[in-house]
């Protein structure tokens, strides 16, 4: 099966300068945030296609505007929406702003954050994009609890908010998402740290964004897949055609077969019970052990290894 997600992983600051590079060539930061609005709303209703509420949790910067436009799209879909304001909605700016006031053009009902707000539907995580660097501060803190308490299923806008984007760390309190939705590069701490175990299902979207421009800008580190991963040298120990022995410790797993020309006495290579054996496989010498000819191919009996 074809992997569908990039290779290239980014810190925070590089995807935030291929972001200025985007809107610098030509394409409007608030068209961005209507592409990333649009994928989180794909991936919603493919994850949840008969839930028919939903719930957004908005901050303050523009992980915030994405809400605000999820919050349209719902709207406009005729699903049952509002927007649970943890941001004051006064305190946006930009494309944020611009986006709040279409939520609101479009019927979205906006409420203040409160302890006690109930918290129904799917529930879109846009409280913290991948800015975030200190510990999270109430009320945020409190509203991320809230989240992972409802035992509501939730879908993070970028990153889930509380997961530092270049490490994976838990800056004090995360969301736990079940689908995680990010855009135009794949962040560092998606794949490390705690991020595996917050980001749920990763979709990626690129946000058409222009493959030169993305391929221009130099990455941190490259994800492991079939495509990355080095391949070991063809094997030059000599072949048989016999049956492999078996041996059985609790650190081996099959080992091969050898002519039976070799010296009674002979080392046996084992792998750790952790990797599959492979025959270019360099072994430390607390895995190697000496084998009598019992243990030789032509044999059929299983020999238990002495340590």
């Amino acid at each position: 099966m074809t992997d569908p997600l990039p290779t290239a992983l980014y810190t925070a600051t590089q995807v935030r300068e291929l972001d200025a590079r985007l809107i610098g060539a030509g394409t409007p930061g608030f068209e961005l945030m209507q592409r990333a609005a649009h994928a989180c709303w794909r991936a919603l209703r493919r994850r949840w296609p008969d839930a028919g509420t939903v719930t957004v949790l908005a901050g303050s910067g523009n992980n915030a505007g994405d809400g605000y436009l999820v919050a349209t799209l719902a709207q406009r879909a005729g699903w049952q929406v509002k927007v649970v304001a943890v941001g004051e909605p006064q305190a946006l700016k930009g494309d944020a702003a611009k986006a709040c006031a279409e939520a609101r053009q479009a019927g979205v009902v906006i409420e203040p954050w409160r302890s006690d707000s109930p918290l129904d539907g799917v529930l879109v995580d846009a409280l913290l994009g991948t800015g975030l660097t200190g510990a999270v501060r109430p009320p945020y803190a409190q509203a991320i609890e809230a989240i992972n308490e409802s035992g509501r299923p939730v879908l993070a806008v970028d990153i889930p908010s509380g997961l530092c984007a270049d490490t994976g760390a838990l800056l004090g309190h995360a969301v736990r998402a079940e689908v995680t939705v990010t855009f135009i590069g794949l962040k560092l701490g998606l794949f490390t740290g705690e991020g595996p175990d917050r980001v749920g299902q990763l979709v990626f979207d690129d946000l058409q964004a222009e493959q030169e421009q993305v391929a221009a800008m130099p990455h941190e580190a490259v994800r492991l897949c079939p495509d990355t991963l080095p391949r070991l040298a063809p094997s030059a120990r000599p072949r048989t055609r016999a049956v492999s022995a078996r041996c059985w410790s609790s650190v081996a797993t099959w080992v091969p077969a050898v002519p039976r020309s070799w010296p009674a006495r002979r080392r046996c290579a084992v792998a750790p019970a952790w990797s599959p054996w492979q025959p270019a496989l360099s072994m430390s010498p607390h895995h190697w052990c000496d084998a009598p000819r019992s243990c030789a191919a032509a044999s059929s009996r299983p020999t238990r290894l002495r340590h």
